[in-house]
């Protein structure tokens, strides 16, 4: 494959491999992809974290406005999720998955009621010797 170096809007973009599929992400920090830069400049919309440019015709090389749709990250699972064919035991394990209870909830071993409890995440205030001086 030859690299070919693309310029966009006064940044560099060069194809690489991430997660096994090539694309075309900037030179230079921050690391941002050329679709998603195209579809920023092209319709004036600032993109959120779950926002995802889908190529079209699923080359993710091809960046043209053309081929380019806005999903949410779950709609955009879902359209490349669907029709897929899976083998009666992959479809068991999927489902004994989802059935079966979690242990670490239904015995209530990560909340306040636990004696071992030190606070953490969002509750870490709580217990903190600093809180009264915020």
């Amino acid at each position: 494959m030859e690299i070919k170096t693309i310029e966009f809007n006064g940044k560099k973009y060069r194809p690489v491999c991430v997660c096994g599929r090539w694309v075309n992400r900037s030179t230079t920090n921050p690391r941002t992809y050329l679709s998603r830069d195209m579809w920023c400049f092209y319709t004036n919309e600032v993109l959120g974290n779950r926002d995802i440019i889908h190529h079209i015709n699923r080359d993710s090389l091809d960046d043209r406005m053309s081929n380019f749709e806005k999903y949410y990250w779950g709609l955009h699972s879902s359209k490349h999720l669907t029709g897929i064919k899976r083998s009666e035991e992959t479809r068991r394990k999927i489902s004994i998955g989802k059935s079966k209870p979690n242990p670490v909830r239904s015995l209530n071993i990560l909340g306040e009621n636990n004696p071992n409890w030190k606070g953490g995440f969002s509750n870490s205030y709580k217990y903190s010797p600093y809180r009264n001086l915020v």
